[in-house]
């Protein structure tokens, strides 16, 4: 078959310049400084990680290469924790660099695909980012990927946990914002396990905590914690549907021979991501045969808050702040808003004005005495020149000079002034002992709580033991 000369000037045209288009992508990829790459990939995990590398190779496809071998060590902070280690044998990267071109271009979007083998496990990454509207699309895959080898999960949770975590994640973030994301997170965990019998679980006092008996109660754990043994969290299944920067759990539970653990709520996505908050509510409950075989461990349940038991004997507690530092909020139960603050305000005290909307008022007049000293005087009265020698001002009875009465009057006009402030602050520690009584009705009320409890336990064994 012989071309045409147009179909030759036709591939001519298109012909050397997608040559020369794949003479720079196969140069690009294999004169790529690599090392310098390696260094820039230790440089960006160092803040966190001890990072080492064994080997960065370029494959034979152009924009993929492989790492080999990356270990990752995170720095204990204090003397008594273990670092974490994580394993990963090979990383498969694809940058894309014919999309990134033409992505330069305003012709395609640009993409990174990540594909790696972790202890055994399998993860799969897929990432877009499309030209103009700046949407970001993930969509990740992992297949009985170890817990204990990913990072930050000991950390969020406070123990050591292991089994094999299979996800599927599907996300859409226009513009980037967690805040208005859409998509679908399922995963399950197989043979889950969270403690080993060394680590202990801590629960920080909050700051400016008050030494009574709910406090003591909400840091019960404080200090050197308490040791949760290796417990069996069985199949942990979860489903969360994201619409418009609102994660609702439809599934998350887990049952095992040691007890169950379900989780309810919405999910609330912040920017940036470390600001997401989940307002939920975990319920759990531990079985006969855990009490049984854990008697030590089973003092937790008197560190949990009367409100929190429920009828069957299990626990339902609500969760408050952030996701990545959940806490527990003890004051409330589960299904009970979160009553606002208030803001604590001083009161002014101001003293009434007196008013009149009479505008006919007319104001007072200071009386004129000149005319009636003038009187006085012509009459040889007390005012007169005859007599100014042995008038003057009257001092009062008691009084033996103007000097005196005058210290006599300042004096009583600090009396009064004093006995004012004291009437004021008499009021203040009123309204403070109103307050502190309140407290203390509120722990007294809790208390008799427990009281109650301790006391229908203890009614309950005297009849088990009739």
């Amino acid at each position: 078959m012989r071309l045409t000369t147009s179909q030759r000037k036709v591939l001519k045209w298109v012909g050397y310049p997608l040559l020369a288009l794949l003479t720079f992508v196969f140069t690009l990829a294999y004169t790529f400084p690599y090392e310098r790459l390696k260094e820039k990939i230790i440089e960006g995990l160092s803040e966190k990680y001890d990072v080492s590398i064994v080997s960065i190779e370029p494959t034979l496809v152009p924009g993929t290469f492989v790492i080999e071998t990356m270990v990752l060590r995170t720095r204990p902070k204090t003397p008594e924790e273990k670092p974490f280690i994580v394993l990963i044998d090979e990383i498969e990267i694809d940058i894309g660099v014919t999309s990134a071109i033409l992505w330069s271009m305003d012709i395609a979007n640009v993409g990174v695909a990540i594909d790696a083998k972790i202890a055994g496990g399998a993860l799969g990454i897929e990432i877009e980012h499309e030209k103009g509207t700046g949407t970001i699309s993930v969509a990740a895959h992992t297949e009985l990927l170890p817990i204990s080898s990913m990072p930050g999960v000991q950390e969020a949770v406070g123990l050591p946990m292991t089994g094999g975590l299979s996800a599927d994640v599907n996300l859409t973030l226009p513009k980037g914002k967690w805040s208005k994301a859409d998509g679908k997170v399922k995963f399950s965990c197989i043979g889950c396990t969270v403690g080993d019998g060394e680590a202990k679980m801590k629960m920080k006092p909050p700051p400016g905590a008050k030494n009574n008996s709910r406090s003591r109660r909400r840091n019960l754990f404080a200090g050197d914690g308490l040791t949760v043994p290796k417990l069996n969290l069985g199949a942990v299944l979860a489903e969360i549907n994201i619409k418009k920067g609102t994660g609702d759990i439809t599934t998350f539970m887990a049952k095992s021979q040691d007890g169950f653990l379900n989780m309810e709520g919405e999910i609330d996505f912040k920017d940036p991501f470390k600001e997401t908050l989940f307002p939920g509510c975990m319920s759990f409950g531990f079985s006969e045969d855990l009490k049984t075989r854990r008697p030590k461990f089973m003092g937790i349940e008197a560190g949990l808050p009367p409100k929190a038991k429920q009828a069957d004997g299990s626990y339902a507690i609500p969760t408050k702040g952030k996701l990545v530092e959940l806490r527990f909020d003890v004051r409330r139960q589960c299904g009970q808003k979160e009553s606002k603050s208030k803001k604590s305000s001083t009161k002014k005290r101001t003293r009434p004005k007196i008013t009149t909307t009479d505008k006919n008022v007319e104001p007072r007049k200071i009386p004129d005495f000149s005319k009636r000293d003038a009187s006085k005087a012509k009459d040889g009265g007390p005012g007169s020149k005859e007599d100014s020698t042995k008038s003057g001002p009257k001092l009062g009875k008691g009084f033996k000079n103007m000097k005196e009465r005058v210290e006599v009057l300042n004096g009583a006009k600090e009396n009064e002034a004093d006995e004012r402030d004291e009437d004021e602050a008499d009021e203040d520690e009123g309204e403070a002992d109103e307050s502190e009584d309140e407290d203390e009705d509120e722990d007294e009320s809790e208390d008799e709580d427990e009281d109650d409890e301790d006391s229908a336990a203890s009614d309950d064994e005297d009849e088990d033991e009739e």
